[in-house]
């Protein structure tokens, strides 16, 4: 029988694209965060079909950018079809919130995309951003087995990832963009795997281990003065 590689998991987890079956987790963390700014105005940057922005209420000006076809967004999102490597197309200080689910470990200027993350964002306004996390424990499973980390795929058109993140990276890049880091944490495990060890050791690392989970999901404010 053909040996189950990381090649195969990553891709396993797309089971019906576009469709991300660990999206849910990250959604429901990024959730309670999004809404406890209580937003009047919010992004996605990355929005897609308006999977996350359909859970926010409709009281909020709800506006995502993203590739997919205008037709394939509901219409009572303000949708851009835009490519977000040329910035975004809107003036300065328009929302309390920008959500980037899964979106900075696709870029290559990722300085570059946290500065329109801040120049959107009004005064104290609060980015909350979800990525890949290259700490995330199965991948210190990996390093013993002399195997290829998960996202981390030679094969990069994959999943498009040309950009990684352990904890400490990504705070130090949010604040020298000039964001305040509030929170930093993980959620998730990959639920793709047959070992019925490897669920349970994902569901004990996931209580007991705030920053070794698969998605890291940070909070962070914009400061008054760029960095």
């Amino acid at each position: 029988m053909k040996a189950f590689t990381v090649h195969d998991e990553n891709t396993s987890i797309y089971v019906s694209p576009p469709h991300d079956v660990t999206a849910d987790s990250r959604y429901d963390a990024a959730l309670l965060l999004v809404m406890g700014e209580r937003p009047s105005a919010m992004l996605d940057i990355g929005c897609g079909r308006g999977d996350f922005l359909r859970r926010i209420p409709a009281s909020v000006r709800r506006s995502g950018i993203d590739t997919v076809p205008a037709e394939q967004v509901p219409p009572d999102i303000e949708y851009v079809r835009h490519d977000i490597a040329l910035g975004l197309p809107w003036a300065a200080e328009q929302f309390d919130v920008v959500f980037a689910g899964e979106v900075i470990e696709h870029l290559l200027d990722t300085a570059g995309f946290l500065a329109e993350c801040r120049r959107v964002l009004r005064p104290d306004g609060v980015l909350v951003l979800t990525t890949p996390n290259l700490a995330y424990w199965r991948n210190l499973l990996q390093w013993l087995r002399r195997q290829q980390f998960f996202f981390v795929d030679h094969r990069a058109a994959e999943n498009g990832h040309v950009r990684y993140f352990a904890p400490p990276t990504l705070q130090t890049l949010l604040v020298e963009t000039g964001f305040h880091v509030e929170r930093l944490f993980s959620v998730g495990d990959l639920p793709t795997s047959t070992n019925a060890l490897l669920r349970g050791v994902g569901s004990l690392v996931e209580r007991l281990c705030t920053l070794r989970n698969l998605s890291l999901v940070a909070t962070a404010r914009r400061t008054r003065t760029a960095q």
